[in-house]
């Protein structure tokens, strides 16, 4: 109606507060296998999952993103679950490194563009 106030949506909406972001992670703390976050890879290809062995079986998986953090666990996941997996991303380097893992630890090819 007329004159009366609209609330707005999100965290801290209408209470004139300022709602704080987390911090960015520190360029150094994101290079090479000195890590203080995460799953190493041995523990990507060997954490139980709730997922039926063999669940992706026949099926093909393209992943962006997919020689780091979440894309790189999802490239593993579905790795294990027998996806044929495709992973893509800007530095072919770290593509070539998360591929020749997931091969090592888990025998599958993953291809990299």
């Amino acid at each position: 109606m007329k004159g009366e106030k609209t609330k707005k949506a999100g965290a801290g909406a209408g209470t004139g507060r300022k709602t704080k972001r987390a911090p960015a992670a520190s360029p150094a703390r994101l290079q090479g296998n000195d890590r203080n976050w995460g799953m190493s890879d041995d523990e990507l290809a060997t954490r139980e999952t709730v997922f039926k062995d063999g669940l992706m079986a026949g099926q093909a998986v393209v992943i962006t993103g997919g020689g780091t953090g979440l894309g790189k666990a999802m490239a593993f996941l579905f790795a294990r679950l027998g996806a044929d997996v495709t992973i893509c991303g800007r530095r072919e380097h770290v593509l070539h490194a998360a591929a020749d893992s997931i091969r090592a630890r888990i025998g599958r090819t993953v291809a990299y563009e």
